[in-house]
This record gives structure tokens, C-alpha cells and sequence, in this order.
């Protein structure tokens, strides 16, 4: 079970949306599948998951941080009227992206149909 956030968490845990939201714009950190409906994003002293609590691709979000022992400490559930949802909505999708390596699998095959000799 997840202790309920204290104030100064919650404070930590958006601010920690913003990063990952950030850096997964740009292509720096990684997701993989965490259930079917969650992605993880892993460090080596931490974890976090952004998930779609109803598996279907809208809100409510959850974001849950786990320490190096895979202990769930903090947790926050993100309704569609909450500070920083539309973030965590947009990073649920882009971290689905990551996963899938949308960019990467369209970009390659825009540059294997350029390399294509005209018949």
C-alpha cells in the first residue's frame, strides 16, 4: 500500500512530471510497458509509472514512484481538472510513443522509401 502523499510530495511528484514530461519530449529517457494500460520509466535508485487507471487511454492518470526495492512511496491520481493533468495526460501518450518507437519506425521508413531505387 502507498502512504498518502504529504503535501511536500505532491509538490515533488508534479515537479517530477514536468522533468519526465520534458525530457521525454525530447527523446532523452526511455519508457517500457509496465502492465497494459502502464508505462515505467527506471533509474537506478528509483521508478516511475504513469498509468491509465480504467485501460481506457483517458483520465483519470496515475503517476506512482517506487524506490530501488520496487516499494511504491509516493503515488498521485490525476482527474481531468487537476494541476498539471493535461501534462500527465500528454505524457501517458508520449510514453506509449516511447514504448512503440513511433518516431523511430516512421523516420526509418520515410528513409528506406528514399533510398529506393525508381523501378
Amino acid at each position: 500500500m502507498t502512504p498518502q502523499p504529504l503535501e511536500r510530495d505532491r509538490e515533488r511528484i508534479l515537479q517530477i512530471v514536468e522533468r519526465l514530461l520534458e525530457q521525454t519530449r525530447s527523446e532523452r529517457i526511455q519508457w517500457q510497458p509496465s502492465s497494459t494500460s502502464s508505462y515505467i520509466y527506471s533509474t537506478t535508485a528509483s521508478s516511475v509509472t504513469v498509468g491509465c487507471v480504467d485501460n481506457d487511454d483517458s483520465f483519470p492518470y496515475d503517476i506512482t514512484v517506487f524506490n530501488r526495492s520496487g516499494n511504491a512511496v509516493a503515488h498521485l491520481r490525476f482527474m481531468g481538472n487537476d494541476k498539471l493533468a493535461d501534462e500527465v495526460e500528454e505524457l501517458y501518450r508520449l510514453a506509449g510513443r516511447s514504448h512503440l518507437q513511433v518516431d523511430e519506425t516512421l523516420d526509418s521508413l520515410l528513409g528506406e522509401l528514399d533510398d529506393e531505387p525508381p523501378f
